[in-house]
């Protein structure tokens, strides 16, 4: 069974990001990484920061809810010790 190549039609923003990911993986401006590389590395990088952001959400809802005193005046308390 052969495989078959796919061009990708990339509008422009698309293009300058996909460029811009090519130079954060490449090892330096002569390297030239395969797509595929720039692609599972943002989405690896993706799929941190929603683990990251799942456990922040999880962490304030928790503090939120174990808090007596209202966010607002914790939060003034603090700044007024500074």
């Amino acid at each position: 069974m052969g495989t078959e190549l796919t061009t990708l039609r990339l509008s422009d923003e698309r293009k300058q990001l996909l460029d811009e990911a090519t130079e954060i993986v490449s090892d330096g401006p002569d390297d030239d990484p395969p797509r595929y590389e720039v692609i599972d590395a943002a989405h690896t990088c993706l799929s941190i920061i929603r683990r990251m952001w799942r456990w922040l959400e999880a962490s304030w809802s928790q503090r939120q809810s174990s808090s007596s005193t209202p966010m607002r005046s914790r939060f003034t308390t603090e700044l007024m010790r500074q």
